[in-house]
Formats: C-alpha cells, structure tokens, sequence
C-alpha cells in the first residue's frame, strides 16, 4: 500500500510542478494579495530561470513515477 501511495505522491507533484512551469511562462507577473484582507498586493515577477527549473523537474518527476515497480497484488492460489 506504501508503494502505490507514494508512486501517486511522485505523480501529483511532477504534474503540479508542470503546470506551475507553464503557467509562469504564460504569464509575466502576478499581484498577490496578503491572506488577512488588508494591505496592497505586491508584483510577483518570477526569476527567467524558474519556469524552466520547474518544468524539468516536474519531467524528471513524472518520468520516476512511469519506472518505480507497482505494488504487485498478493496470490491467492495456494
């Protein structure tokens, strides 16, 4: 059971990480506002490398989740 939830744990997060990846080269900056309400939004611009960085990793990531071995399912036959 462990192995089946970490395989999903490498999957969810190379694919968040993809998205994140190509969102970042779409957009050129973002306004992010603090959680409490209050205050101005602050410009986000994210570095020229990172949307590279994220989306290699997240390849990297989904490629492990295709080579790590399944959870194999107990025999019944006796």
């Amino acid at each position: 059971m462990k192995s089946l939830l970490t395989k999903s744990l490498f999957l969810a997060s190379g694919i968040f990480c993809c998205s994140l990846g190509v969102e970042m080269l779409l957009i050129d900056s973002a306004m992010v506002r603090p959680f409490s309400g209050g205050g101005d939004a602050q410009p986000f611009t994210a570095p020229e490398w990172a949307p590279w960085t994220l989306l290699s990793v997240g390849a990297v990531t989904v490629l492990h989740f295709c080579t790590v071995p399944g959870s194999a399912a107990p025999s019944t036959e006796e």
